[in-house]
């Protein structure tokens, strides 16, 4: 089905059943939820993740090791987060024809900034032009990030390489070129709002990524979501509902997908629970699934 259809009719169903939802509770602090009922053949799992974390060492917990030894598959957010994709992500990261660019995106005086910036971080305006304003966003958020990137190790590069020794099949729900188009949804107020905030407050940027990496490691599910949906500049894209639902109402519907074809592990990244109107847990109970935290 074409995403823009999918957004469309997806739309007012999902506002409805949210007024039915429910909220994660207070005080389940495990970033391992166990999920069932309704048409799960078998338990499948989705661990809560997140990205930045400056981790230089990364071992599968129990839980999680002993998760993988039960599921069938393993599907991952979005083929844009694939290490062996880097080539694909940057060739649909370039703008064709000008679309979705800074300088069609942003207001001009956001964009004189932006210019400015971009010359002290080592990127020409020629690289701006060329480039879609969300790859131009992820490299002013780098820019902002205090650790050696090059010694960063991810849990999800971890899962990865623990799939292949065990031989399960791995998928992606958001492919490379449907999580770009995703991006394209956001208006011009959108990327206004978030690429001046990282020009104008670089230092908060760098507070906020780093509260969000203690939270995760802490595996204190509560402070992961505040620090996500109550931050100034990650709480930038609640503010937009209509996009956010739209988002959230896809990933639902893939994640629904899987689960009741094979008991899977989903890989998903806390954004997409933080805000509660716009959750994907929200969702998932609220079309009848149970989501249980795994503790132990």
């Amino acid at each position: 089905m074409n995403l823009k259809r999918l957004f469309a009719w997806t739309l007012p169903l999902f506002f409805v059943a949210h007024l039915c939802g429910q909220t994660l509770p207070a005080d389940a602090h495990s970033l391992l939820w166990k999920i069932d009922g309704k048409d799960v053949p078998q338990e499948s799992y989705i661990f809560i993740n997140t990205s930045n974390t400056c981790e230089t060492h990364i071992s599968l917990d129990g839980k999680l090791a002993n998760v993988l030894s039960k599921v069938r598959s393993i599907a991952f957010e979005a083929a844009a987060t694939n290490r062996c994709r880097e080539k694909e992500f940057l060739a649909a990261s370039l703008a064709i024809g000008g679309d979705y660019t800074a300088k069609q995106m942003l207001s001009p005086f956001v964009y004189q900034s932006l210019k400015e910036k971009a010359q002290e971080i080592g990127l020409s305006e020629g690289f701006l032009n060329q480039h879609n304003i969300f790859f131009v966003k992820v490299k002013l958020e780098t820019s902002c990030i205090t650790c050696d990137l090059s010694r960063v190790v991810r849990l999800e590069d971890v899962v990865r390489d623990t799939a292949r020794k065990l031989g399960l099949p791995v998928t992606e729900m958001l492919g490379m070129e449907e999580f770009f188009e995703m991006y394209h949804h956001y208006p011009k107020a959108f990327w206004d709002k978030t690429i001046a905030y990282l020009l104008e407050h670089p230092e908060n940027v760098t507070d906020a990524i780093n509260k969000k990496a203690a939270a995760y490691k802490a595996g204190d599910l509560a402070a992961l979501r505040s620090a996500v949906a109550h931050d100034d500049y990650y709480g930038i894209r609640y503010k937009f509902p209509e996009q956010e639902t739209s988002r959230c109402a896809l990933l639902t519907s893939r994640i629904e997908k899987q689960i009741t074809r094979t008991p899977t592990l989903i890989v998903l990244d806390v954004s997409e629970l933080a805000y509660d109107p716009t959750s994907v847990f929200t969702a998932l109970t609220t079309d009848g699934y149970t989501l249980t935290p795994v503790l132990e």
